[in-house]
Order: C-alpha cells, then structure tokens, then sequence
C-alpha cells in the first residue's frame, strides 16, 4: 500500500476500497446515504450511532490510525490560551 494511503484489514490482509473522498462530511453523508462504509473516528459519528442514521459494522476489523494535527503559530506568536489548548489536547488524547 503507497505511503498515505489506509486500509480495512482483515487477518492482516487487506481489503480494497471504493469511493475515496478527503472531506469526511461527503463519506460520512454517502455512508447515511447508504453507499457505503465510512471509516470514520467515533467522536465524529457518535451522534449519528445514537440516532440510527448510522450503525457500527466490521467490530472485529482494524486498521491504520490516522494522527490529529493542530496548527498553531509559532512559538513566539502562540497566545496562553492556544498553549492551554495544545496542553490539554495532549494530556486528552494520550489514552
């Protein structure tokens, strides 16, 4: 698989993909449409989970996890409160 590119992966083998879109609003709308799966992280779809627009499929699937970014000034342009934030993201997202 090319580098930046992911996967589905089953028993370490892996699963071609269709539809390809880097807007996660157009998967997750083509997924709640009914095209499709969507691979997208539980914060973003958990109010759809909870309405039935979308439900949880391939539980015993892994794949490759993609990283968060923040973008920030640099050093000496980054206010206390993007400090805080950066701070804090990093302590949340540790688990």
């Amino acid at each position: 698989m090319p580098v930046g590119d992911f996967g589905f992966f089953l028993d370490s083998r892996p699963e071609a993909l269709g539809l390809l879109s880097n807007d996660g609003s157009v998967a997750r709308r083509w997924a709640e449409q009914g095209l499709g799966l969507v691979l997208r992280s539980q914060w973003d779809v958990s109010d759809a989970v909870a309405s039935g627009s979308l439900v949880r499929v391939l539980a015993d699937w892994s794949f490759d996890s993609a990283p968060i970014l923040l973008l920030v000034p640099s050093r000496k342009l980054r206010s206390p409160r993007v400090q805080a934030l950066m701070a804090f993201l990093e302590d949340a997202l540790k688990a």
